[in-house]
């Protein structure tokens, strides 16, 4: 906006993302490609430290995408 001469404020722009943001991921989610049946993950996916957010955050997958049949993990002892 400053190289065409137009003077914003920071709050202004807030106040467009809090405005245009749930259209644009609306948008994304319509042209979302369909997850396949199995889910390769890591521990670089999730930094959860504890079994709640773990679960919390596959259900919320599972909620979107629909159950996978595989989950396949690699052989980290962190997981």
């Amino acid at each position: 906006m400053r190289e065409r001469g137009v003077d914003v404020d920071h709050a202004t722009l807030n106040r467009w993302v809090v405005r245009y943001s749930p259209a644009f991921a609306a948008n994304a989610k319509a042209r979302k490609r369909p997850v396949y049946s199995s889910w390769r993950m890591d521990e670089t996916y999730l930094k959860a430290r504890n079994e709640a957010a773990a679960t919390a955050f596959l259900e919320q997958a599972i909620g979107t995408n629909s159950l996978p049949e595989r989950l396949v993990m690699d052989k980290s002892g962190a997981n």
